[in-house]
C-alpha cells in the first residue's frame, strides 16, 4: 500500500518499491528472529529513491522546494533458511535467511556465542548480501556485536488506602 501526494507523476515504478520492501523485510526479519516461518513480517520502510537523492542534493544547495517525497509501505514477504541447532542442547548456533522477488536476492547469516557473563547465546556477526538482478548492484554488509550487558527493572510499588 502506498502513500504519496497525488499529483506526483514522477514517482519510481513499483519495481523500485518491492526492491526496497524485500530489503526492510529481511533486516525486520533477522532483528526479530522469534517470528516463525508462517508469520513473515511487515516492515515499513521510507523508500529512498533516484527523487530522494534529488531532494537531498536540492537542501544542500539551498533551492526551496514545493514538495517533498517521501513513500511508506507495508509488505509481507515469504523466505527460507537454515537454522544449525545444537543436537544435545537445542541451542541455536547460527541462522541463515534467503528471500528473493523477481529482482533482487537477499542472504543475511547470524553467528551466536556463549556469553560468559549471563550463560544466554547472543549475535556475535551478522552478514549480509543483497544482489539486485536488474542491475548487478551488490551490497554487502558485516555487523560484529560485543559489550553485552544485562538489563535490569525494578519496581517499587506501594497502594495507600483511600480514606471514605
Amino acid at each position: 500500500m502506498c502513500a504519496r501526494r497525488a499529483t506526483d507523476a514522477s514517482w519510481p515504478a513499483r519495481g523500485a518499491a518491492t526492491r526496497l520492501t524485500l530489503v526492510g523485510a529481511l533486516t525486520v526479519a533477522i532483528a526479530a528472529p522469534g517470528l516463525r516461518a508462517q508469520e513473515p513480517p511487515l516492515a515499513a520502510v521510507v523508500a529512498r529513491t533516484r527523487a530522494y537523492v534529488a531532494e537531498y542534493q536540492r537542501q544542500l544547495s539551498g533551492i526551496v522546494a514545493e514538495e517533498s517525497y517521501v513513500q511508506s509501505f507495508t509488505y509481507r514477504q515469504t523466505f527460507a533458511g537454515k537454522v544449525w541447532v545444537e543436537p544435545s542442547t537445542g541451542r541455536v548456533l547460527m541462522t541463515e535467511l534467503i528471500a528473493e522477488g523477481p529482482d533482487i536476492r537477499g542472504v543475511v547469516d547470524v553467528s551466536y556465542e556463549l556469553e560468559p557473563k549471563s550463560g544466554l547465546l547472543v549475535p556475535i556477526a551478522m552478514r549480509e548480501r543483497y544482489e539486485n538482478r536488474d542491475g548487478g548492484t551488490v551490497i554487502e554488509g558485516h555487523a560484529t556485536y560485543r559489550g553485552f550487558r544485562r538489563f535490569e527493572v525494578r519496581v517499587d510499588e506501594k497502594i495507600d488506602r483511600v480514606k471514605p
